[in-house]
């Protein structure tokens, strides 16, 4: 068993943190020194934190709170309508019902659920929510689907949160882009270099002492990096799907 491949210049800044964070958050929970792979942890951790701290984390960034609060203010509107819209897609009212599955059509596009919607990242979660506002107001069909269903007032409270939402974002990456270019870049490949290194360090003790510890360790990384793939094509999908199809 061995770790899947993945390139971590394939995510953004926050996500690759976050991707490594979930990394050595198993290597913690599976034990280093009894994987046997204690140096190449703690070079992993070290850059993982001053590239964190570099990039102002979360929990050190005033912003954060603000776009993680409209986040699950946007989440419970996108919950509220594609609740409401699968409910009337079961209506014994033909018009209603009608209405919504043509909505519900539109809103798969986006995402297979309310979950999954939730689930995306910030920056592809704004995208989708501008798209999707932006057929409701502007296609007919959708229109009058959303009218029928009187959903104009949630559709315009989810516009206002994305877009105050968007700002937010947009701020904090400013502050991240202020940072020194010279050591930002430093940083970034010392973590990608330790992060590469535990890989190939666990591969091969797995391989030269194979245990129970090594393919569990390795089949929690596997699912990681399966979910962030997962991911990665859902949005490669979505936005396919909305340059191609408007309902």
């Amino acid at each position: 068993m061995e770790i899947t491949t993945f390139s971590l210049t394939r995510l953004g800044i926050a996500s690759r943190i976050q991707f490594i964070e979930n990394v050595i958050n198993v290597i913690d929970l599976n034990d280093a020194t009894a994987l046997r792979v204690e140096n190449q942890y703690s070079k992993l951790r070290n850059s993982w934190r001053a590239l964190s701290d570099l990039y102002i984390t979360d929990a050190k960034n005033p912003l954060s709170q603000e776009i993680f609060n409209l986040d699950l203010q946007r989440d419970e509107c996108l919950w509220s309508i594609w609740l409401l819209v699968e409910g009337h897609s079961h209506s014994p009212i033909a018009p209603k019902r009608q209405a919504a599955e043509k909505l519900l059509r539109n809103l798969t596009l986006y995402a297979d659920s309310p979950i999954a919607f939730a689930r995306q990242k910030y920056d592809v979660q704004t995208n989708n929510i501008t798209n999707l506002i932006s057929g409701w107001n502007t296609v007919a069909e959708l229109m009058a689907a959303r009218d029928i269903l009187d959903l104009s007032e949630l559709t315009i409270r989810l516009s206002e949160i994305n877009s105050q939402h968007n700002i937010k974002f947009l701020e904090r990456n400013a502050m991240y882009a202020a940072q020194p270019t010279e050591t930002s870049s430093h940083r970034q490949v010392e973590t990608t270099t330790a992060y590469y290194d535990l890989f190939r360090a666990l591969n091969s003790m797995a391989y030269v002492t194979p245990s129970p510890l090594y393919d569990k360790t390795i089949r929690e990384i596997n699912s990681l990096i399966e979910t962030t793939e997962i991911s990665l094509r859902q949005s490669l999908g979505h936005k396919k799907a909305t340059s191609t199809q408007s309902i």
